[in-house]
């Protein structure tokens, strides 16, 4: 499912292309890619902004903006392998936490 590997730009070119009006099963893994995308990008910039500005007050910040942001990457990367498995299965399982959330997407 290169939807997933290619994050907003494969979902954007995915919803954009006529074959995924008519494929169910791409259209769902196409929004369930855009959510991991829009959610992983929310809390980067949430932890980018807060604890990096925490960072410039305090340098002992800087070890828990990198313990974080290695945890918001391996979360980001672990819901797209298994968006990736789901899709690769022609499963409809959403993903953890941010599933329920991107089926509501309406496209």
């Amino acid at each position: 499912m290169i939807i997933y590997i290619f994050s907003i730009v494969g979902a954007a070119v995915a919803l954009l292309y006529e074959e995924t009006k008519n494929n169910k099963l791409l259209k769902y893994h196409a929004k369930q890619s855009l959510g991991i995308f829009v959610v992983c990008a929310i809390l980067w910039f949430i932890v980018y902004n807060v604890l990096w500005g925490m960072f410039w007050s305090n340098p002992s910040m800087f070890r828990i903006w990198g313990i974080v942001s290695a945890i918001l990457s391996a979360v980001g990367l672990i819901l797209s392998i298994l968006g990736i498995l789901n899709g690769m299965n022609k499963k409809e399982v959403p993903v953890p936490i941010i599933g329920p959330f991107a089926e509501k997407i309406s496209i």
